[in-house]
Order: structure tokens, then sequence, then C-alpha cells
């Protein structure tokens, strides 16, 4: 029981984060900033989720951003 809670609680989590991303994304620059911020605090299967639907929502400057922005959280 305890189990499917958990399960239950993380997949109305991503669903949540989902949501933000894309209201983020229309917000140009400054939300794929926000986006890319709640990529990188996310782990394991809600951030593959996460990443896979900003690299589908955003075109290739859209790309190349979010890659640049990754690899400056990195360091």
């Amino acid at each position: 029981m305890r189990q499917e809670f958990s399960s239950e609680t993380q997949k109305m989590k991503t669903a949540a984060l989902i949501a933000t991303v894309n209201s983020a994304l229309e917000y140009g620059e400054e939300g794929l900033k926000l986006a890319v911020q709640i990529l990188i605090t996310e782990s394991g299967q809600t951030k593959l989720i996460l990443y896979d639907l900003l690299w589908q929502k955003l075109d290739t400057q859209g790309r190349q951003k979010l890659r640049q922005y990754l690899l400056d959280t990195e360091k």
C-alpha cells in the first residue's frame, strides 16, 4: 500500500512538473532558464521525461541553449 502511494505521488509530481515546464516555455529565454532549473533539480525517470519534453518542444536554437545551460550548470 505504501509503495502504491509513493508511486502515485511521483506520478502526480511528474505531471505537475510537466505542466510547469510547458507553461514556462511560453516565456521565451527566461522560461527556458526556469525549465532548465527544474530539470537539473530532478533525477531518474522524471528528469528523463522532462528532458525529452524540452527537446521535443524546442527548435534548433532552443536545443543549443538547452545544451549550453546544462553544461554551464555542471561546472
